[in-house]
């Protein structure tokens, strides 16, 4: 079981080393351009799991989340 993990880790490590490796070659990124596009992306989407979180639409939930766990 203990392999499996690792192999998994490593297959996901592998793939976002190879996907750098590509940005920096054919458009010619720096590892720091790289990195904070990387970091855009994850704050983008912290930011929508929160807007979705606090403000729901629709009629799926009549509540925000928190008034539902506090």
């Amino acid at each position: 079981m203990l392999s499996f993990a690792f192999f998994m880790a490593l297959g996901s490590d592998v793939l976002f080393v190879v996907y750098g490796a590509w940005l920096e070659q054919s458009y010619g990124l720096s590892l720091t351009a790289i990195g904070l596009g990387t970091i855009l992306i994850g704050l983008a989407e912290v930011a929508g799991e929160a807007i979705t979180a606090f403000f729901p639409t629709g009629s799926a939930c009549s509540e925000p989340f928190l008034s539902v766990w506090f």
